[in-house]
This record gives structure tokens, sequence and C-alpha cells, in this order.
């Protein structure tokens, strides 16, 4: 068992330094050989499942190439993995700039908005998360969080299930929750 284990572990490596190599030259060709040592490294980190150790090695290699799409991506992943919040947060912004950002990152965004109380923002990455992901459908039930967060009495129009059937079956759950959370325990 011990040599299975061994064996792939091999493969894992093998595996890592074949998917840096596909993005390693254009990583190596503007910084030293340290640099790519440190990516090749934290790749087989990320394989071998240890996130907060890969996390930390492109978190750092970040600050010194804050325009690589990689990066931004393993980042994100990584982060998400270890629940990280702040670094997907960094990591979003930066896809968000060059628009490469995954089509769920407004939902992450809404959290940050939502966390902050900066409802505006939450309106629109709710929008925004809309118009661009398979989460489409959970826009009106996120705004009308929004809306009760700010002091509101829910108003969550009423779902026609043959129109929107992802809708009409996630609403019935939040109207109950809605009404919890504004007071109105009938």
């Amino acid at each position: 068992m011990a040599r299975i284990i061994r064996i792939c572990k091999r493969c894992a490596a093998f595996f890592a330094g074949v998917a840096v190599f596909g993005v390693a030259p254009a990583f190596a060709a503007r910084d030293s050989d340290a640099d790519t040592d440190r990516y090749f490294n934290a790749r087989l980190a990320d394989i071998e499942n240890r996130q907060d150790t890969a996390l930390k090695a492109y978190l750092g290699l970040f600050t010194k190439q804050a325009d690589s799409e990689v990066l931004a991506d393993r980042i994100f992943t990584s982060a998400i993995r270890e629940g990280d919040m702040q670094s997907a947060l960094r990591a979003v912004r930066a896809q968000e700039l060059r628009n490469a950002a995954s089509p769920e990152a407004p939902l992450l965004l809404l959290a940050d908005a939502f966390r902050r109380k900066n409802w505006a923002m939450a309106n629109v990455a709710a929008s925004e998360l809309q118009v661009r992901s398979n989460f489409g459908f959970m826009a009106p039930l996120l705004k009308e969080w929004v809306n009760v967060a700010q002091g509101h009495a829910p108003t969550l129009a009423t779902p026609d299930s043959k129109a929107d059937p992802y809708y009409a079956y996630f609403s019935i759950d939040q109207r109950v929750y809605l009404s919890l959370a504004t007071g109105q325990l009938n």
C-alpha cells in the first residue's frame, strides 16, 4: 500500500509538472527561476490538497505579478477551498478588471457588499449575477434580502412556476425566511 501511495505521489508530481509547463513559459519569461519554483511548489501543494500552503505561495507570487490571470484564478480557487474571503475577493477584483471572472463571481461580491452594508453595490452585484450566470434566478431573492436588510417590508413577487421554475421553487422557503426576518410570525 505504501508503494502505491509513493507511486501516486510521483504521478501527482509529474502531472503538476505538466500543468506547470503549460503556463510556466509565460510565467518564467518575466521572472526568476525561484518564482517558477515557487509556482511549481504551489501547484504541487494544490494537487496534494494543501490549500493553505498553495494559497500563501500564490499570494506571494501575486504581489510581484498582479496582472497574472493564472495566479488570480489559482488564488480564487484556493481561497474558496480554504475559506479565505479576503483573498478570494482580491482575486475576483483582479479578474473583474480583465473581464475574466467566473460567472458566479458577483455572488462573492454581493456577499462582501452585504457584509459591509453597501446596499447599492449589493444590488449591482445581484443584477450582474442575473446577467452572467446560472444563478441569475436568485437575483430577485437576493435583492429582496438587501431590501429587508435596509428595513423595508418584503415585496417578493409571486412566482410563475412555468415561466421560472427555479425561482418558484426557491422563493417558497425564502418567503418564510423573509417574513421571519421582518417579525411577521404569522
